[in-house]
């Protein structure tokens, strides 16, 4: 995965991330910063996938513009 725009904005991805783990969701990879060069602008972070999201968490209920996969369990279907 390549560079987010700016450093607040792979902390902003982060702290949606670390949100929905407190609320119990499961990070199922990524998660990690990889390593950077000194003088680098721009944050990188792998993507990030978690399971059992739930609705009130940041990362559902506000756009993530980061590499992150929120996912979680539809209890209902539905067909057209």
């Amino acid at each position: 995965m390549g560079p987010l725009h700016t450093k607040e904005q792979r902390q902003e991805v982060e702290e949606q991330v670390e949100d929905a783990v407190k609320r119990g969701a499961k990070v199922l990879c990524g998660a990690q910063q990889p390593q950077r060069r000194k003088n680098t602008t721009k944050g990188s972070s792998t993507a990030d996938t978690g399971g059992e999201c739930r609705p009130v968490s940041r990362l559902l209920q506000e756009e993530c513009f980061g590499p992150a996969l929120p996912m979680f369990e539809s209890r209902i279907l539905t067909r057209p």
